[in-house]
């Protein structure tokens, strides 16, 4: 397919060049029970640039795209799928203009760098000032030197 680019690993600087060319982005992992919790970053960038993901893993990433209604999920290693999701995108552009637009709001509202630092912070703060848990010795630390 002459429309169709698979451009591996690029330099960081050039990623929005490519990203603003793209009408979708394709973020597919291998079938494993290890990437049903990786949430590829790559898909954070597709959304913030306004593209339909068209994403192929199962888990943790599928449940934020479709909680974001942000592109299509579909099952890993599954080639049919994958074509079907890709002239769907072509043959509705407006549901691939609704698709990035809504990326992009999740993007900003919550899945931006700033958010996630201000989750992660309340997160770690939560837990420093929780009490010990059942079977956790408390403990005091003797802070004059004695």
């Amino acid at each position: 397919m002459s429309n169709v680019r698979c451009l591996g690993k690029l330099p960081r600087e050039v990623v929005p060049g490519w990203l603003a060319a793209a009408d979708a982005c394709l973020v597919p992992l291998r079938k494993s029970e290890v990437f049903k919790t990786a949430v590829p970053s790559k898909m954070f960038e597709a959304m913030a640039a306004s593209k339909p993901v068209i994403l192929g893993v199962e888990g943790e990433a599928k449940e934020i795209l479709e909680g974001a209604r942000a592109g299509v999920a579909l099952p890993p290693e599954d080639p049919v799928a994958l074509a079907e999701a890709v002239l769907r995108l072509r043959h509705d552009p407006g549901l691939a203009l609704e698709l990035g637009s809504n990326g992009r709001r999740a993007a900003i509202e919550k899945y931006s760098r700033g958010k996630q630092a201000r989750r992660y912070l309340d997160l770690l703060a939560r837990l420093t000032s929780a009490p010990a848990r059942v079977g956790c010795q408390s403990f005091s630390v003797d802070r004059t030197g004695n």
